[in-house]
């Protein structure tokens, strides 16, 4: 079987979307023709081209290009990249065309795949579907209640002057109607919703998801709920939790992630009762001032770096409980799936999928978005009676491993679930 994979990063470089893609195709490619197509983008505007390279025998197609959200109208470039992904799969004639996202790949990737004869599964990653920021985020930072089929992005998350536009003509609407900026988005969601009915194969993580698509209108009798499977590890036996408790961070250090309210509860803690360590290469501007005072001034406080996936299972077994203060309406959090493979218990912002993996108080603590005095409540609970996390333990459920769901994805590429 040939099988193309679609995403919108280099897949060995990034953060969940890309592991999880990378660890399917490592799978895949055990006794499949495997191969991979992601942009590289740019800000300059340089003329689309392809570069094809190979390593531990996955093929990798490198699409070089100008960024360009997909959500605004074509730019000169378009029609150009339709004709390079065409070109590759008439090429190669693939079997199955498994799409992880949307974002920064041809306009026409879903009908161009249609037409191929391949048969396409979606993996729904995030919002991009119906989401011009992909996380339900509006460009203020607020969260976005709905797109209001696509109404809402014109006016909230456009570039600058078609914003404006789309603001000013709302009001006349009845009488001069639509912006033409507004025109297109609508149109844009129409052709998206038409083209989910048409894809083979729907995967949906958790059924948050799937409510969030049907709230806004992207239904398809072909959506599957499949948990994210994750490469298999093992952790030796744990000792009791005592104290100093070492809490531990996973991800990209930013405000979206909850960072800023880490910080501020654990100035709150003597260091002789917990601490916390945050892992992750990326730290945004909105917290590096923060941060960097934080890491100076408090001892149990500390910013580790970038990780590998081989220190993950040493990271996780030496800390006691997993922190995940997210902001971001998350579709499934692998990194949930990977502390409770090492058995440790998680407190987590009731955010998105989070709020229904987690069994509130049986395996690990949910609290409520963006609320900085409940989750340093539940810090200082836990503080004061570490056993807590000991009981969580022995009630966290097992885990979808790559493997297992690699049995499940080979039946939905050949038509048989």
């Amino acid at each position: 079987m040939k099988i193309l994979y679609l995403l919108h990063n280099d897949p060995n470089a990034g953060g969940g979307t890309e592991k999880h893609a990378m660890q399917l195709a490592s799978t895949a490619s055990l006794s499949h023709n495997v191969a991979f197509l992601y942009p590289k983008v740019t800000k300059q505007d340089i003329e689309p081209d392809i570069r094809e390279y190979t390593s531990n025998g996955i093929t990798y197609f490198e699409l070089n290009r100008k960024v360009h959200n997909n959500f605004l109208p074509p730019d000169r470039h378009e029609k150009k990249l339709n004709q390079l992904y065409e070109d590759i799969l008439l090429a190669n004639k693939y079997d199955v065309i498994h799409i992880h996202h949307l974002k920064n790949l041809p306009s026409g990737c879903l009908p161009i795949s249609f037409i191929s004869g391949a048969r396409v599964v979606f993996s729904l990653q995030d919002y991009e579907f119906f989401c011009m920021q992909t996380h339900l985020v509006r460009g203020n930072g607020d969260f976005c209640e709905n797109s209001g089929g696509g109404a809402n992005c014109s006016i909230y998350c456009s570039p600058k002057v078609l914003r404006a536009k789309a603001k000013l003509a709302r009001p006349f609407s009845a009488i001069t109607g639509e912006s033409a900026f507004e025109k297109h988005i609508k149109h844009l969601f129409l052709n998206r919703k038409m083209a989910f009915k048409k894809i083979h194969s729907v995967l949906a993580a958790s059924q948050y998801v799937i409510d969030r698509f049907k709230s806004e209108g992207f239904e398809s009798p072909n959506v599957k709920l499949l948990e994210l499977g994750i490469n298999q590890f093992v952790t030796p036996a744990r000792k009791p939790v005592a104290l100093p408790i070492k809490f531990v961070f996973l991800g990209n250090i930013n405000k979206e992630k909850g960072v800023d309210l880490l910080i501020e509860t654990f100035k709150k803690i003597p260091p002789d009762k917990a601490s916390i360590s945050m892992y992750g290469s990326f730290v945004s501007d909105d917290v590096r001032d923060q941060l960097d005072a934080a890491v100076k001034n408090y001892p149990n406080i500390k910013h580790e770096g970038s990780f590998s996936d081989s220190s993950l299972p040493d990271i996780l077994y030496n800390a006691d409980c997993l922190i995940n203060p997210t902001r971001r309406h998350e579709t499934f959090s692998l990194v949930l799936s990977e502390a409770w493979m090492a058995k440790l218990p998680v407190i987590a912002a009731a955010s998105g999928a989070l709020s229904t993996r987690i069994r509130n108080n049986v395996d690990g603590f949910l609290i409520e978005p963006d609320n900085l005095s409940e989750l340093t409540d539940v810090i200082n609970k836990v503080v004061g009676n570490p056993a807590v996390l000991d009981d969580m333990r022995s009630n966290i459920r097992e885990v979808m491993t790559i493997k297992k769901y690699y049995q499940e994805i080979e039946k939905i590429y050949q038509g048989l679930s």
